[in-house]
C-alpha cells in the first residue's frame, strides 16, 4: 500500500521540478566566466547617421540590448542570450534577436550577434557583429558612457 502512494507522489515531485528546472534551459545554467566589475552600470551605444545599437549593464552586469532607430529612439530588443565567452582579455556576448518592434535598426530579427567586449587599464572597448567565427574584428564600435 505505502508503495503504491508512494510511486505517484514521486513521479508527481520528479516531473514538477523537470518542468520547473528544464523549462528554460538558460535558466540555472552556470558560467564560469564573469565580466570585470567595471561594466557595472556600464552602456556603450553606437548611434549616428545610420540605424544603432545599445548594451547597456546594470549593477549586476546584466545585459539589456537595444535597437536605435534612424530617429534616435531606444527599443529593447527580446533576444536569447548565449553563455559569456572569453578569449584572451576579450569577452564575447552572443545572442539572437528574437523579436522586436522597430525594423530600421542595426539589429534584425532571426538573425545571430555577437558583442565583443574587453577591458584593460581603464580603457573600454565595444564592439558588435554578425556571429561569424570567419570575422577578426568587429564590424562596428560602440562608444563607452554614451547614454
Amino acid at each position: 500500500m505505502k508503495r503504491n502512494l508512494l510511486t505517484p507522489v514521486l513521479t508527481v515531485f520528479l516531473l514538477g521540478g523537470c518542468l520547473l528546472g528544464c523549462s528554460n534551459p538558460s535558466k540555472g545554467a552556470t558560467n564560469s566566466i564573469e565580466l570585470p566589475d567595471a561594466f557595472k552600470n556600464t552602456n556603450f551605444a553606437y548611434a549616428g547617421y545610420d540605424p544603432g545599437v545599445a548594451l547597456l549593464f546594470d549593477e549586476n552586469k546584466t545585459p539589456e540590448i537595444d535597437n536605435v532607430s534612424t530617429h534616435v529612439d531606444f527599443y529593447k530588443v527580446e533576444c536569447d542570450i548565449k553563455p559569456l565567452a572569453q578569449k584572451g582579455n576579450m569577452y564575447f556576448l552572443y545572442f539572437k534577436v528574437t523579436d522586436q518592434i522597430i525594423d530600421d535598426g542595426y539589429l534584425k530579427n532571426n538573425t545571430e550577434y555577437k558583442f565583443w567586449l574587453s577591458y584593460e587599464n581603464s580603457t573600454y572597448f565595444c564592439g558588435l557583429s554578425l556571429n561569424d567565427e570567419s570575422l577578426t574584428e568587429p564590424t562596428i564600435t560602440l562608444m563607452e558612457g554614451t547614454l
